[in-house]
């Protein structure tokens, strides 16, 4: 089952609520493994051309 809004309106007991939760907490690891790969090539590019970390207008967009 897809995990949506509608679908989560149809459900009508706590086994099948629990399976949703679980199915997207899977999705959000998946997820999360795909940040991090992408961050570790982007310190891999990073390095291989030098350059260093965060730029300043990153830097300030994760402060607020």
């Amino acid at each position: 089952m897809t995990v949506t809004t509608e679908t989560i309106d149809q459900i009508r007991d706590m086994k099948q609520l629990r399976e949703a939760v679980d199915q997207l907490d899977a999705e959000l690891i998946d997820l999360f493994r795909l940040r991090f790969a992408c961050m570790d090539a982007a310190a891999r590019i990073k390095q291989d051309r030098g350059a260093s970390g965060m730029k300043v207008a990153r830097q300030r967009f994760w402060r607020t």
